[in-house]
């Protein structure tokens, strides 16, 4: 399985080529999305006594902006209780006919204030939600806080639930980061495949050996040795434990802002004292403070445990400003057991000294339009309510083309008519308006590449083509090769840049399961001077390779240009058979690329890791194909033909052509002349299509092939000028 590529060769594989790789621009360091704001959504949840309510139309809303109300452009419904085919689009009125947005978890565990025992008690009931209450289409991603070492991002926002369990299981003791640069895999989807993560608990364990990340006696002693830091110190030292739990709450929001969408954090916690913020609970010492002041012994008496921090209670505040402006929910659940099970002569199990009451975790949670659930000893149910508030969501936009893009904040404001009247309504406060792309820090920058690469729409500024087929290994798996044709002209951009820097993500993602079953990523910077024509007057052509299992994909292919935040994703499904059946299968045709069209840079091998097979090589020869392929009028277009389990008969083929109108009909073929390739198992054929006789636009060729008696018909688009 391919890891992060370290290495870039920019190499020759149809044509010897020249090519001179730059370093990447020293100003290409932010790598968010700078566009110009002309639509904002709203995701709205409505509820009443904690349930969500249906049927809701847009005249059952009022939006406003900075106090001005604004026309809602379109309304959308989305009902994650609802199956595939029955999600609505209210904006349509049709049953699926709009894919649904995705909902964002963050399953935030504390390792301080938290006994070992409810630590793993909520690692339990996080698993168990995960493996059957999380919807296929919602990202989750975990996260720590530590009194040492702050609030840690262990994965980033994905679909994956193998991965997602392997960061609950982990809590980053023993794995630091993520094993590809987006942060969305914890462990090699290799693993994943070969055994799940998803089970029962004996299963889980023997599913994480070799991994480390099971909760072994290393990691306790370290989560322990967390923990008595915290127990013992005193009172005023907490104080200062709890303002740097502030402090941290106030960085984590800063760092969601770069995910724009709403955020719904579930802080699992036992919680800390509340007199390090609000004045003491306890009776019988706030009447001996009151007879200290009656007698005029102001010196003996706590200000802050009579009244409060005032200080502590402006941070919580501002950390809860901080919070609700990033569009970031802070639901809280205390996971201490009721029934005291974990204490022992008034201390926690782990050494940690017991917390009285959690008005702290309620007002953290309050202010945001969270929730606060007591100690529960079904921790899961806890966090089950929190998904059930949000599984109905309301999507408003407006127009914001009128706003600068000048960071600045605007109010958002929703109210509720009609139906609606009366009810909770939970949105988004406001929104930020872009900054410049480099203005991001390298942790906002893979939030915000892991949300577009898992859940943007396809589209972008760089016009890019891909084309992928898998390919039979030795042992089952299929070799993917992708190809991505980057326009140059849109690299470069406007201005004419000298040096241009390109990241390239590469993700291929289970349709169903949402696991990722391989990826690979790089970053190169290119010398637009002398990369030539082929780069100016054409692009890059990329090559990389997966590797994957049978199964149906969704091979999200992002190009990000980071200097101005310009980018693209497209999205190819990809169907990899299952080849132990022997089933015959052709390729789409393949049309050659001339030599010297492109700049041409492909990913190299590991250091020491063995080279995959090149699949597409015939007669001996490589060649690239064009994933968009484009020729004049008059050229013959060479076609390549590929399949596998096609028999020993020699192959027939007939074509049909169809234009741009809908017109079809039957062209001529050169003979088809027998090939070899590097491919075991794979025979292949070439001949050609004149195109003198056709007129300047967009053609679709279909090649219906007779082998071993059976007919087998493919398509490839292609463009004539």
């Amino acid at each position: 399985m391919k890891r992060t590529l370290k290495r870039l060769c920019v190499a020759v594989l149809a044509a010897i080529m020249a090519v001179n790789v730059a370093p990447a621009p020293t100003t290409a360091q932010g790598t968010g999305e700078r566009v110009r704001v002309v639509v904002v959504d709203v995701p709205v949840q409505v509820t009443r006594r904690g349930e969500p309510v249906r049927g809701l139309t847009k005249d059952d809303f009022q939006l406003s902006v900075d106090g001005k109300k604004f026309e809602i452009l379109s309304f959308d419904v989305h009902d994650t209780s609802l199956s595939v085919g029955q999600k609505v689009s209210a904006s349509s009125g049709a049953p699926g006919s709009a894919p649904a947005p995705p909902r964002y978890f963050m399953l935030l565990f504390d390792l301080s204030f938290t006994d070992v025992a409810a630590l793993q008690r909520s690692q339990r009931a996080a698993r168990e939600i995960v493996a059957d209450s999380i919807d296929s289409t919602d990202l989750v991603g975990v996260a720590t806080y530590s009194a040492t070492t702050g609030i840690r991002s262990l994965l980033n926002f994905t679909s994956d639930r193998a991965q997602i369990v392997a960061a609950i299981d982990s809590m980053g003791v023993n794995q630091q980061s993520g094993v590809d640069p987006l942060n969305l895999a914890l462990v090699d989807p290799a693993r994943v495949f070969q055994g799940s993560l998803l089970g029962d608990t004996v299963q889980q364990q023997q599913d994480t050996k070799g991994t480390g990340l099971d909760f072994d006696r290393m990691a306790n002693e370290q989560l322990l040795e967390i923990q008595r830091m915290v127990g013992q110190s005193d009172r005023r030292a907490r104080s200062q434990q709890v303002a740097n739990l502030i402090r941290d709450f106030s960085g984590l929001a800063r760092l969601l802002d770069s995910v724009r969408a709403r955020k719904q954090v579930i802080y699992l916690s036992e919680g800390f004292e509340n007199e390090t913020i609000t004045a003491t609970e306890d009776q019988a010492v706030q009447r001996e403070m009151s007879d200290k002041l009656a007698s005029g012994r102001l010196w003996e008496v706590d200000v802050d445990q009579r009244f409060g921090d005032s200080t502590r209670q402006a941070q919580l505040d501002s950390m809860i400003d901080e919070l609700r402006r990033s569009d970031c929910v802070l639901h809280t659940i205390d996971i201490s057991d009721p029934g005291g099970a974990n204490l022992e002569d008034g201390r926690a199990g782990g050494g940690r000294m017991a917390m009285g009451g959690n008005q702290g975790l309620s007002a953290m949670a309050s202010g945001t339009g969270g929730t606060y659930q007591r100690a529960n000893a079904q921790v899961s149910e806890a966090i089950r309510d929190v998904l059930l508030g949000t599984q109905v969501t309301y999507v408003l936009s407006f127009n914001a083309a009128k706003f600068k893009q000048d960071g600045a904040f605007h109010k958002i404001k929703v109210k509720g008519a009609g139906a609606a009247k009366g009810a909770k309504l939970a949105h988004r406060p406001g929104f930020y308006a872009p900054v410049p792309a480099g203005s991001m820090r390298p942790e906002q920058q893979r939030l915000a590449l892991g949300q577009q690469l898992m859940a943007a729409g396809e589209g972008g500024a760089i016009p890019t083509d891909a084309l992928a087929m898998p390919f039979e290994m030795e042992n089952g798996m299929a070799l993917v090769p992708v190809l991505m044709e980057i326009d140059g002209k849109s690299l470069i951009g406007p201005r004419g840049a000298k040096q241009v820097g390109v990241q390239i993500f590469a993700y291929a993602v289970e349709r169903e399961g949402g696991r990722i079953g391989d990826y690979f990523s790089k970053t190169i910077g290119i010398d637009v001077e002398a990369a030539g024509q082929a780069f100016t007057e054409t692009g890059l052509k990329f090559y990389g390779a997966i590797k994957l299992p049978a199964g149906d994909y969704d091979l999200r292919l992002l190009v990000v240009e980071p200097a101005s935040g310009r980018s693209n994703l497209r999205i190819v499904p990809l169907h990899v058979p299952d080849f132990a059946t022997g089933e015959a299968e052709l390729m789409p045709p393949l049309i050659p690329d001339p030599g010297g069209k492109w700049l041409l840079a492909r990913v190299e091998p590991e250091e020491g890791e063995a080279p995959d097979p090149f699949p597409f090589t015939v007669n001996r020869r490589p060649f690239l194909p064009a994933a968009h392929p484009t020729a004049k009028v008059g050229e013959t277009l060479r076609l390549m033909l590929i399949g596998r389990n096609l028999g020993e008969e020699a192959l027939r083929a007939e074509a049909a052509l169809t234009n741009a109108g809908g017109e079809t009909w039957i062209v001529d073929l050169s003979p088809l002349r027998p090939a070899s390739t590097e491919m075991e198992g794979y025979k292949a054929a070439r001949t050609g299509l004149a195109t003198a006789d056709l007129e300047p636009g967009e053609y679709t060729l279909a090649l219906t092939v007779t082998a071993g008696g059976e007919e087998r018909t493919t398509e490839v688009p292609f463009t004539l000028r």
